[in-house]
């Protein structure tokens, strides 16, 4: 069953050493493409904690995570963020193809998923977006007035157009 699944990985990636390491990150991968979220989820937490055991590894586990930050449970996403941003934060690549995914499920996932999601997405945000050019106030009104005065039309509206009848 799913719930044996998921508490055998548990169990395996919780055990410090790092001579079967490669046996947990080979039950990360065959995890990862469960049919069950909750062994998805399980899959994504473990990431981190085979990440804390040899960094070397990073490579390896990143695999794992691309797939699951393109997952479609909110409860699998959560988690898959969450690793994403203890052991890469900086890996704006793996977040880029999921951003606006990842934007349209913030509502379905619990408030602790929200916070980590949104955090995330801040800082890919304000690291990889522009920030919008706004005018002056005086700019704005000097740039409209120059349109009107030369016959332009600046903001849409019909200016031909009478109210007399």
């Amino acid at each position: 069953s799913q719930l044996i699944r998921a508490l055998a990985l548990r169990v395996l990636s919780s055990i410090r050493v790092k001579t079967i390491l490669q046996v947990v990150i080979h039950g990360i991968t065959v995890a990862t493409k469960d049919s069950s979220p909750y062994v998805r989820k399980t899959a994504a937490n473990a990431i981190p904690k085979v990440f804390a055991l040899d960094e070397e590894t990073l490579d390896i586990l990143l695999e794992p995570l691309a797939l699951l930050l393109g997952d479609r449970s909110g409860m699998v996403i959560g988690s898959a963020v969450a690793a994403l941003q203890e052991i890469a934060p900086s890996r704006y690549d793996l977040l880029h193809p999921h951003f606006r995914s990842l934007c349209g499920v913030l509502i379905d996932l619990d408030e602790w998923s929200q916070t980590i999601v949104l955090n995330a997405l801040l800082t890919y945000t304000r690291d990889n977006l522009r920030q919008p050019s706004y005018f002056e106030e005086s700019e704005a009104l000097e740039a409209a007035s120059d349109l009107a005065a030369n016959g332009e039309d600046f903001g849409g509206a019909d200016n031909s157009t009478s109210f007399d009848d």
